[in-house]
């Protein structure tokens, strides 16, 4: 990523106060744009006040050293904290990418995030920093995923169908090569690629929600093989569905799935 270059006059202008905290500063006292900041352990270091608030906590400080996992379902968190593994790992931001955030009320609402890798004054990565703006309340700027309203929609209610790329892009009146050129232009993402991550979200939700066997879940979240399922689950996860399960399901409700299937087969997943 390229490093702006600041003229003499600007480094001695700088030095007249402290830059750095009067721009977080500034974010604290903005309302439509939430800012963070992560070292590389993926920990917060900072956060602006909105997005405290957005996440229930009570004061600036509750975020210090928690990472996502600490503040968001782990179907969500695992899917940001891989997002800032692959920014650390290619210096490269990732610029307006769609993300699902779940508020203090529990309701799941889109927004749009920009991340940058942090770089040390020894060109080593400290870090990531992003911005999210809610899609509600940006006007033009997200009108193309306005327009993806629909197709994003049966995307939702259909996931544990099959979901031909025809028929989405007969919803938006478009041919297939035009329609997938327009979704991966917005999502940065394929359309099978989008679907997949749907799916596998909802299997962990169900994972984690229910005491459904791996069989059961695969075939509800539109994977009617189990073991394409595993492989897709551990690729994005580096967890089979079982190893999931086990790291983050409640140890009491986890002996009760266990008791379940041992009553009804002798086996457990």
């Amino acid at each position: 990523m390229d490093t702006i270059a600041f003229e003499p006059s600007q480094v001695s202008f700088f030095a007249k106060f402290d830059a750095l905290s009067t721009l977080l500063n500034l974010f604290n006292l903005t309302s439509d744009v939430y800012v963070f900041i992560k070292n590389t352990d993926e920990k917060f270091m900072w956060m602006s006040r909105n997005l405290c608030d957005l996440h229930g906590l009570k004061s600036t400080g509750d975020y210090f050293g928690k990472t996502d996992l600490d503040l968001s379902p782990p179907d969500l968190a695992h899917g940001y904290m891989e997002e800032d593994r692959r920014i650390m790992e290619t210096r490269k931001p990732i610029l307006n990418c769609p993300w699902i955030v779940i508020n203090k009320q529990g309701e799941r609402n889109w927004y749009i995030s920009t991340k940058i890798p942090l770089v040390g004054p020894g060109n080593e990565i400290v870090g990531t920093a992003g911005v999210m703006r809610d899609c509600t309340k940006t006007g033009d700027v997200l009108q193309p995923f306005h327009e993806m309203s629909e197709v994003i929609s049966h995307i939702f209610s259909h996931y544990s169908q099959k979901i031909p790329v025809e028929d989405l892009a007969t919803l938006m009146f478009l041919s297939v090569s035009q329609f997938e050129r327009k979704f991966s232009r917005i999502f940065h993402a394929t359309p099978q690629q989008f679907i997949l991550k749907v799916r596998l979200d909802s299997a962990m939700r169900m994972l984690m929600e229910t005491d459904l066997s791996i069989t059961q879940i695969s075939q509800k979240t539109g994977f009617y093989d189990s073991s394409f399922f595993t492989k897709q689950f551990k690729k994005m996860l580096g967890l089979t569905p079982r190893e999931f399960r086990l790291k983050y399901v409640p140890r009491l409700r986890l002996s009760s799935i266990r008791r379940k299937k041992n009553g009804n087969s002798g086996k457990t997943e």
